[in-house]
C-alpha cells in the first residue's frame, strides 16, 4: 500500500508539472486543471504489472 502512494505521488508530481509547463507555454487564461485521476490509475496499473512479471523472474 505504501509502494501505491508513493508512486502515486511521484507520478501526480510529474504530472503537475508537465501540465503547468503545457499551461505556460499555451499562455491559456483559463484555470488550469489536472487529471489526478491518470496519476492514480498509473500508480495501480504499476503494481498489477510489477505482480505478473516478477512472477516469472
Amino acid at each position: 500500500m505504501i509502494k501505491l502512494l508513493v508512486i502515486m505521488s511521484l507520478a501526480g508530481g510529474v504530472l503537475t508539472a508537465l501540465m503547468l509547463v503545457r499551461h505556460r507555454l499555451a499562455k491559456s487564461g483559463k484555470e488550469l486543471e489536472i487529471p489526478y485521476g491518470v496519476a492514480i490509475a498509473f500508480g495501480g496499473f504499476w503494481l498489477i504489472a510489477e505482480r505478473f512479471l516478477n512472477q516469472f523472474g
